[in-house]
C-alpha cells in the first residue's frame, strides 16, 4: 500500500504523452492489454 501512495505521489510530478504513430494491438486475454506495451513520453510539470 505505502509503495502505491509513494508512485502516486511522484507520478504526479509529469505528465504523461502517448507517442505519436504508434500501433495499439489488443491482447484479448483475460483482461484486455495492449500487444507490446504503449510508449509514453515523461514531461516534467512546471512547479
Amino acid at each position: 500500500m505505502v509503495a502505491m501512495g509513494v508512485v502516486s505521489a511522484i507520478a504526479q510530478q509529469f505528465q504523461v504523452q502517448l507517442v505519436s504513430d504508434q500501433p495499439i494491438e489488443i491482447d484479448p486475454r483475460s483482461t484486455l492489454r495492449p500487444k507490446g506495451g504503449i510508449q509514453v513520453m515523461l514531461k516534467a510539470r512546471p512547479a
